[in-house]
């Protein structure tokens, strides 16, 4: 589920991965419905209430599990806003443009933001270019070859969800079949032999991505991120910092640990609740919100300057505070590459 689909792959063979998936959850779902719970449990055994009630919550998570794809495809991982460049050069400048430079922001050497050359546009901290969407996408994860799908922040809970009734659905074929094996190993039919194989293999991939999951979450990272950290282990990176003290922007170099733990909060509640949302009951209830556009909300200081966190909304990311407090230490010990005046940060509002 983490494999990138090339872009340049024909629409029906990105769409055959998704179907031929639902197709094999229908063929265990018939298996499971007519082999055991009616031939055995119903007629067999005598066991109607019990086979009635495994048919109805197997039907149930299946018509579940294609309502959440339908949302990952519909909602979609979300779409970066156009940012302008940053207010670096002073005014009158041909670089100069309305948008304050914020607090901290991953950069180059010489403290310039990363530019998306597709887009037009800033690429803030924690999106990727999608070359299967031809956009910037917020928080991007990854792209799920099962779903057919760009996984990012606006659809990232429903994907979890989408594993996570999976794996309840996997584990109530195999936990049910298991029971009654005793019972029914002399007509065993060979279609509930291939059903039980296919869930229980089912059933370890969506635990383990579950289990994976969890703990990116736990340390606020992505999967790209922890892709990005093996992938590019001598890379160089950079973040840009405005301190507080002396007025002065200075461009720190981050190691491998440092970067990759940029975002991570103190607090495993924080952590959860970014990648979740702050109400534990949609954490279990497939129901997704289409974000709205973030481009033409109002101005939020007295200079008429536009701010970062006003133009992306809930796609602005914020540092964790240990973060923040090494970046500082490394400053205050001259461990930086280069310094200067950004001419935009006289208006910017200290929070």
């Amino acid at each position: 589920m983490m494999l990138n689909v090339p872009h340049n792959t024909p629409s029906w063979v990105k769409y055959s991965v998704p179907f031929m998936l639902m197709a094999l959850i229908a063929y265990c779902t018939w298996g499971f419905a007519h082999r055991l719970c009616y031939d055995q449990l119903f007629k067999r055994l005598g066991h109607q209430s019990v086979a009635i009630g495994l048919i109805c919550v197997v039907t149930l998570l299946d018509a579940l599990l294609i309502v959440v794809w339908c949302q990952i495809k519909i909602i979609g991982p979300g779409r970066l806003p156009k940012v302008p460049p940053f207010m670096i050069m002073a005014e009158g400048d041909e670089m100069i443009r309305s948008v304050v430079p914020p607090l901290c922001y991953q950069s180059g050497p010489n403290g310039e933001p990363i530019w998306c050359n597709s887009c037009g546009s800033v690429k803030t901290d924690r999106a990727h270019h999608s070359s299967n969407l031809n956009y910037c996408v917020p928080r991007f994860d990854h792209t799920c070859v099962l779903l057919c799908a760009v996984i990012g922040k606006d659809n990232y809970r429903l994907f979890l969800q989408f594993v996570m009734y999976m794996a309840v659905l996997a584990v109530i074929v195999v936990v049910s079949i298991c029971v009654f094996l005793k019972q029914i190993r002399k007509d065993l039919d060979h279609n509930l032999i291939a059903i039980l194989v296919i869930t229980i293999w089912g059933y370890i991939v969506s635990t383990a991505m579950l289990c994976t999951h969890f703990m990116c979450i736990m340390k606020n990272r992505t999967t790209i991120e922890i892709m990005g950290r093996k992938k590019n282990h001598g890379k160089l990176s950079y973040c840009c910092y405005y301190s507080s003290k002396d007025g002065c922007r200075y461009v720190v170099q981050l190691e491998r640990d440092e970067r990759s733990n940029l975002w991570r909060k103190r607090s495993t509640w924080r952590n959860f609740s970014e990648f979740l949302g702050s109400n534990v009951i949609f954490w279990f209830i497939p129901l997704g919100f289409p974000s709205s556009s973030h481009q033409d909300l109002e101005m939020n200081n007295d200079s008429g300057y536009r701010t970062l966190p006003t133009i992306l909304g809930r796609y602005y990311e914020s540092y964790g505070d240990e973060s923040k407090e090494i970046i500082e230490k490394k400053i205050a010990e001259n461990q930086y590459v280069t310094k200067f005046y950004a001419y935009g940060d006289r208006y910017r509002l200290i929070n």
